[in-house]
């Protein structure tokens, strides 16, 4: 691979990572306003997001280690299909939260918590190695971050 076709493959890299942040920061705004108006209390809701939060960082945390060592396309790929399943477990559990299934709501946050932060471990390597193919001299890490807006 020349160096163009490894420009043009970081770019679609960080154009994927930007659209997948705009899902992610999408999510949480949609996870604060649609409950509430379907009339859940705010109580239920920051546990959901604390949740969410608390579990992407433990991930992070003890995740790290083991994710040094995978590939990182496969923990991508493996994040991404478990974010989209844990999703599609959040919109049918919210459709029926009116029937008091609040754990499986919460839970179903924390999964999409841990497959997202899976990812972003996985996503920092990856810039590393195009940052070292494309010598960018530590660039790629700030271009990564304005993909994303430091969302991940």
């Amino acid at each position: 691979m020349n160096i163009k076709q490894k420009k043009n493959s970081a770019f679609m890299f960080l154009f994927g990572i930007f659209i997948s942040s705009i899902g992610s920061t999408s999510f949480i705004i949609g996870l604060m306003a649609f409950p509430l108006k379907m009339g859940i209390s705010a109580a239920i809701i920051g546990a959901a997001i604390g949740t969410g939060r608390v579990t992407g960082v433990l991930v992070n945390f003890f995740g790290g280690p083991i994710g040094d060592k995978v590939n990182p396309r496969k923990l991508i790929l493996i994040g991404e299909l478990g974010a989209l399943l844990s999703s599609m477990a959040i919109l049918t559990t919210s459709i029926h939260l009116a029937n008091d299934n609040y754990l499986l709501f919460v839970v179903a946050i924390g999964l999409r918590s841990v497959f997202t932060g899976i990812q972003s471990a996985s996503i920092q390597k990856i810039g590393k190695i195009f940052d070292d193919e494309i010598g960018l001299s530590g660039q790629f890490a700030k271009y990564l971050n304005k993909a994303t807006f430091g969302s991940i």
